[in-house]
């Protein structure tokens, strides 16, 4: 079986070998895979770009977009041709039209779902702009284990139980949020958590920050009492409006000046 492998600027024929498909993991649709073998001009094999999917033609009819990876490439002085042997993969437009989740109806301006192999699961970057009602839905909806059905319009009929990850905002003068959304396939989760082997600087400096923290107000708590100001019971009552409030707190850790700054 032969085909025709193009980029933008060079159009080469080659011979198919070992056609199959796999099933994508995005969308479960079937998705060509094999190996060409090219004998073509010197010039026109070492100029093909395989940065960016190139277009597969095969003489059938069937036209895809595939990423090519040069498995060897061949050639010297005494001949005018090249030997190109590459293996090809089908990509797929993994573009979502809209998002439906928490009942809410999102078009995102940029949009990256990935595969992650190791855990077996889809994640997807989404960049929306969404009003203040879809802001406070969101920071409730972010919390673990609580996991919600997301429809990706125009990349897959069946949705996905997914939660919220770390998504990042940008609050508007007029009243709307611009948004990074993170959105994290359940079967993420099931995968053991991965543990730094030896040290992890970066907690170690915030699990140090937050000791110091509870020791400092805890002799401040200490004092207060021993001053008169507050009883022990008025003290535990506040720590306990507090724990309910820190979630939401936290929330607005994630803000950020622009987060159009994050887009890949």
């Amino acid at each position: 079986m032969y085909a025709r492998l193009s980029d933008d600027a060079v159009s080469l024929r080659g011979r198919l070998t070992s056609p199959d498909t796999t099933t994508s993991p995005h969308s479960g649709k079937p998705l060509f895979s094999g190996r060409i073998e090219i004998v073509g001009p010197k010039g026109d094999v070492r100029n093909l770009q395989t940065e960016e999917p190139c277009q597969l033609a095969v003489e059938e009819g069937d036209v895809r977009r595939v990423r090519v990876a040069v498995e060897r490439l061949t050639y010297n002085d005494r001949s005018s041709d090249a030997h190109l042997l590459a293996s090809l993969q089908e990509v797929e437009d993994l573009t979502a039209s809209g998002l439906r989740l928490l009942g809410m109806e999102l078009e995102p301006e940029h949009y990256i779902e990935e595969y992650d192999d190791r855990h077996r699961a889809i994640v997807v970057r989404a960049w929306v702009t969404v009003t203040e009602a879809h802001h406070l839905t969101l920071r409730d909806a972010r919390r673990p284990d609580y996991y919600f059905p997301v429809h990706r319009d125009g990349v897959s009929d069946t949705p996905l139980s997914m939660r919220l990850g770390r998504p990042a905002f940008t609050p508007h003068e007029d009243g709307t949020f611009r948004y990074m959304l993170v959105l994290v396939e359940e079967v993420y989760d099931e995968a053991p958590a991965e543990r730094p082997l030896f040290f992890d600087e970066e907690a170690q400096e915030s699990r140090r920050r937050l000791a110091e923290l509870l020791e400092f107000t805890d002799g401040l708590v200490g004092l207060i009492v021993d001053r008169g100001f507050a009883t022990r019971d008025e003290i535990a009552d506040l720590r306990s409006t507090a724990k309910g409030a820190a979630r939401l707190r936290e929330y607005d850790f994630l803000r950020h000046p622009d987060v159009d700054e994050l887009r890949d």
